[in-house]
């Protein structure tokens, strides 16, 4: 990550009141409210411990930052792991620095100090850039952002993408993952289904990734790169068109035949078709010659409904890409 440390990026200096002259308070660290929608988790994991340890030895090192709330109360907007750590090493208190934010500049200072963290999960970077982007762009009111990168003309994820080192198409990524439904988006925190193909997936409505997950979860399925870019075309070129159906053409027929594909010889074909016969004039009397032997009939499947894509235009690629 290449943010810049937050006294650079506002004015906080760890000598003081800051150069912006932000007070300090000592605030009870179990009465400070952490910052709502905060897509960051707080693990009680070894680092944790290792945190606490260091606090009951030395003190909190550097302030947190919060902003009073119109009850009297505080937020926290960055130090909620400090935050936490005091509450498990009994401390009565924690400094704070204090400054009134609006909800979006709170957003975005909240986000930046996280993303620092060694370690953070597609889960968390996915709500966190979505929530900086939807932040910078209220901010902004749709202007092109001048000051907050030093640069002109830049967009909301050309700023984002500058400060964590991160190319926009990842970034607009990472946001599209928070489409997923929960069930998709743990498999691909948890590694199993790849960034790039959850983020195809999330274009698919709310019901189609319900129909697709029970899918993938009865036949112990994961579709692959490909297989997950024809289902996006699909749902976009049709909404509700990712059907059972169809996604046992897709996922189970490609996978069980494997990888590579079927080819057969010119010189085998050319002893049942005329010379004159091109390549996808053989394939359409191929295909209609196999769906008569497998038994199936042409038209129009009764009960199919306007707008859905059927087998039969998935087959001869009317909406793959």
């Amino acid at each position: 990550m290449k943010l810049k440390p937050l006294e650079e990026l506002f004015g906080i200096s760890e000598s003081g009141a800051g150069e912006a002259g932000f007070p300090i308070l000592d605030l009870d660290p179990a009465a400070v409210k952490d910052f709502n929608g905060h897509p960051f988790s707080v693990a009680l994991d070894g680092e944790m411990a290792e945190l606490v340890e260091s606090i009951k030895n030395n003190g909190v090192l550097y302030p947190g930052i919060a902003r009073p709330l119109p009850d009297g109360s505080y937020e926290a907007i960055a130090g909620h792991r400090r935050k936490q750590a005091c509450i498990l090493a009994g401390l009565p208190s924690m400094p704070f620095y204090i400054k009134e934010y609006s909800d979006d500049e709170a957003a975005v200072i909240m986000v930046e100090s996280n993303l620092h963290r060694s370690r953070i999960s597609i889960r968390e970077k996915a709500f966190a850039y979505r929530m900086h982007m939807e932040a910078e762009k209220r901010l902004h009111a749709g202007r092109r952002l001048q000051k907050t990168c030093g640069q002109e003309n830049l967009r909301s994820d050309e700023a984002l993408a500058q400060r964590t080192g991160e190319s926009r198409n990842t970034i607009q990524r990472y946001i599209r993952l928070t489409w997923l439904i929960p069930e998709l988006m743990d498999l691909t925190d948890a590694g199993r289904l790849p960034v790039i193909t959850a983020s195809d997936l999330s274009y698919l409505t709310t019901e189609e990734q319900q129909t697709l997950y029970r899918y993938m979860t009865d036949k112990g399925l994961m579709p692959t790169g490909r297989q997950a870019l024809h289902l996006k075309e699909c749902s976009r070129a049709r909404p509700g068109s990712v059907t059972r159906d169809l996604l046992e053409l897709v996922l189970k027929g490609k996978q069980e035949r494997g990888p590579g594909r079927v080819t057969i010889k010119r010189e085998i074909l050319s002893r049942y078709f005329p010379r004159e016969y091109r390549t996808e004039d053989m394939e359409r009397v191929i295909i209609e010659l196999l769906r008569q032997w497998h038994g199936e009939n042409t038209e129009k499947p009764a009960g199919q409904i306007d707008g859905q894509v059927s087998i039969e235009e998935w087959e001869d690629g009317r909406y793959m890409p």
